[in-house]
């Protein structure tokens, strides 16, 4: 479990190995079509849900799409409805990306910021309620999705993340980065879905969906799927693979003030454009980033 109070000051971000730089011009080009195009939202079951102290406030799940809007899919919706009714909270992220936001890492940029910003932002909010239960963080991420997550898992300052389960990555599959993200702390455990049909993620090129997420790592778990790489092949099969990756809960125990704070900040910042993360107030945090211990 990661204990999302204290956090290391962040690392420069240095250039992937096995990927080429993006040109000025393509990558200005995804910027412009990546930035305000990110959106992340708590389906309304999910609020209610915590409102009734149904759902645990404390044990949070981002769930981030694939690029091309994964084609019209709904599973990320599907997924959502399961992990409210195993008792946690699902924040949906819908952002627009296309094959050459992967091939020149453009489309990875805003959504892993956007993440990287809400999951500080829970971190704040957790602390200024006094809470003395932990927060956990956790994330499933779809093709593309994934690396918006290894973005986020960088560009966060005091959010740690715990479990990452990563579906069909196209992230080079013996790519370092994700064993540099555990070994700094930033995520503590990786479940990777893979498979021998995906027949896409060869393309990214030599993705992890295709072969497995080969990081020398024992927080690194590959599990095996028999599905070509489009989201409309997920059924709930799989999706209940992914939400038992996360791992079983006991029922959630009685509310406290930051699961009633967490509920008032949805209901109150939730807009059309999504939740407003930014109307959290950031905490005082000593040098160093670290965010003080609830009293």
């Amino acid at each position: 479990m990661t204990a999302n109070r204290r956090a290391e000051p962040r690392r420069p971000v240095g250039r992937r190995r096995g990927r080429g730089a993006p040109g000025p011009w393509v990558a200005l080009a995804g910027l412009l079509l990546a930035a305000g195009c990110v959106r992340l939202s708590v389906p309304e079951p999910a609020v209610a849900a915590l409102e009734r102290g149904e759902v645990d406030g404390h044990r949070i799940v981002f769930v981030v799409e694939g690029m091309l809007k994964d084609l019209g899919s709904d599973w990320e919706e599907r997924l959502a409805l399961d992990l409210v009714a195993d008792g946690r909270l699902p924040i949906v992220v819908r952002y627009w990306s296309d094959p050459t936001g992967v091939w020149f890492d453009w489309g990875r940029v805003a959504p892993g910021r956007a993440i990287a910003a809400a999951a500080d932002a829970l971190v704040d909010l957790h602390v200024r309620s006094g809470s003395t239960r932990p927060l956990d963080l956790d994330v499933v991420g779809f093709s593309a999705g994934c690396e918006a997550l290894l973005g986020a898992f960088e560009r966060a300052e005091r959010a740690r993340f715990d479990r990452a389960v990563l579906v069909s990555s196209s992230s080079f599959f013996l790519s370092t980065e994700i064993v540099r993200r555990l070994d700094d702390g930033r995520v503590a455990d990786v479940v990777a879905f893979w498979s021998p049909i995906d027949l896409t993620t060869i393309l990214a090129p030599l993705g992890a969906g295709q072969f497995g997420m080969r990081a020398r790592s024992p927080s690194v778990r590959n599990e095996r799927l028999f599905v070509p790489h489009s989201a409309r092949f997920l059924g709930e099969e799989e999706i209940g693979r992914f939400r038992d990756a996360l791992g079983r809960l006991p029922p959630p125990p009685p509310p406290d003030r930051f699961d009633a704070a967490l509920a008032r900040f949805l209901r109150d910042a939730s807009g059309d454009g999504g939740i407003e993360f930014d109307r959290v107030p950031r905490e005082d945090r000593p040098a160093g980033g670290a965010v003080p211990s609830p009293p």
